[in-house]
């Protein structure tokens, strides 16, 4: 430290590229290392779908090192490049798993991964209405599209574990999926106490039969119906779909609990999950995975997500229900992967969604 300070004005160019550099590479290995700790997944999720700037970053430490102070030009570079292509990893993955979508919906053309939609960080904002008829208990917000025709109506689910969250938190999403040619409804559901299994499921049905009614009124003009949802959503969306008594053309969900039956360990408050929503399934029928419907099923699943397993979602694609099914796992991905809406997990996601509507639509025609 004492040479540091004799020498600043020739050592200090070095001395602030090593302290960038480390911090950069220990940001970089963010993108592959899980932290075990439900702050560290946020950690995780920063560096994987949002960082850009650390990538830019990384650019630049590679091209304006300090010269004048160390003249090991390798490692200079080696270091943030190292960085640079850990940070890429995701971005590289998506673009050729995006590439994949064909071989499982071949009427589909998706658009590549977008590397300057990713750096711009634009998240679409459309506009909505709140719903809430007279005497009801839940609330929900209407997306409609331009089109005269949307493609489809999504009934779009937030997750939080059954005792917490909202629709506002699934806004870009609903929004980018608005975007896609589709109309949303992303409504509330009953939390704890009252999330258990099948009560908020037959609540929330009563309510969307009203909405439905009230904002379609034309029966044989209403968009065919798919529901979605994310982590405690995409089990409600499941569960939800396989009591109604009206026709559900599919599926989407992003992380769900799919077996309650199997124990695993979590980052999060698992137990607190399981009494919210299981604890009064008197005949253990709450596991979407014992559900049988005729319903086409799109999974997705990171397999580096620490709050619900990706073994929970390679379960469900491997039984025997809901088809047909398809299913694509994310190597990259940890949970609510969807929530930076310019990441690559959303813009692979967005991609393979429209997809499976537009093939599911399609099949169901002919």
């Amino acid at each position: 430290m004492i040479f540091l300070f004799r020498n600043f004005k020739k050592t200090w160019p070095g001395f602030i590229w090593i302290l960038a550099a480390s911090f950069l590479l220990a940001y970089s290995l963010l993108t592959v290392i899980p932290l075990q700790s439900e702050r560290g997944f946020f950690y995780n999720l920063q560096a994987i779908e949002d960082g850009r700037y650390a990538w830019i970053f990384a650019l630049l430490l590679m091209f304006i090192p300090a010269w004048r102070v160390y003249q090991k030009g390798f490692l200079l570079f080696c270091i943030p490049l190292c960085a640079s292509f850990l940070l890429s990893w995701p971005l590289i993955q998506s673009s050729r798993l995006i590439q994949t979508i064909p071989q499982k919906f071949p009427k589909a053309q998706p658009n590549p991964f977008s590397f300057i939609h990713w750096v711009s960080a634009e998240s679409p904002s459309m506009p909505f209405e709140n719903i809430q008829n007279d005497g009801d208990t839940l609330r929900a917000l209407h997306y409609r599209n331009s089109a005269e025709n949307p493609k489809a109506l999504i009934i779009l689910l937030h997750g939080g574990g059954f005792y917490q969250g909202s629709p506002e938190w699934m806004h870009n999403y609903a929004s980018a999926l608005v975007i896609k040619g589709f109309d949303v409804i992303s409504p509330t559901y009953p939390l704890e106490p009252d999330a258990h299994y099948p009560h908020s499921s037959q609540v929330l049905l009563s309510h969307l039969n009203r909405w439905v009614n009230k904002l379609y009124p034309l029966e044989n003009q209403r968009p065919p119906l798919f529901f979605a949802g994310s982590s405690a959503g995409g089990t409600m969306a499941m569960n939800t779909a396989s009591l109604s008594k009206n026709s559900v053309a599919g599926i989407i969900v992003l992380y769900p609990i799919s077996d309650f039956r199997t124990p695993f360990t979590s980052v999060s408050d698992i137990s607190r999950i399981n009494n919210a929503y299981v604890l009064k399934d008197s005949e253990g029928l709450a596991s979407p995975i014992l559900q049988q419907k005729n319903i086409p099923l799109l999974i997705f699943h990171g397999s580096m997500d620490l709050i619900i397993p990706v073994e929970q979602s390679r379960k469900m694609n491997l039984a025997s229900n809901f088809s047909p099914k398809y299913y694509f796992e994310l190597p990259w991905a940890t949970h609510n992967f969807e929530y930076p809406i310019y990441g690559p997990s959303a813009q692979f996601s967005l991609e393979a969604t429209e997809a499976f509507i537009l093939e599911t639509l399609t099949n169901s025609a002919q």
